[in-house]
């Protein structure tokens, strides 16, 4: 299997410096045919990460 998507080292925030970030220093490899679920509470940066991996395509 080879890799076929990563993220690596991202780190996100709002527009205000001062916000907390939503997540930082987070890597995510995919490798072909994998699967993985994103989980977690309202508001916990699960879209935005998703985003983030899209935007890769």
């Amino acid at each position: 299997m080879f890799e076929i998507n990563k993220l690596a080292k991202l780190s996100y925030n709002q527009d205000n410096p001062k916000s907390p970030y939503l997540f930082s220093g987070i890597t995510v490899k995919i490798q072909q045919a994998e699967r993985i679920a994103l989980i977690g509470s309202s508001g916990q940066g699960k879209s935005t990460l998703h985003h983030f991996g899209r935007s890769l395509d």
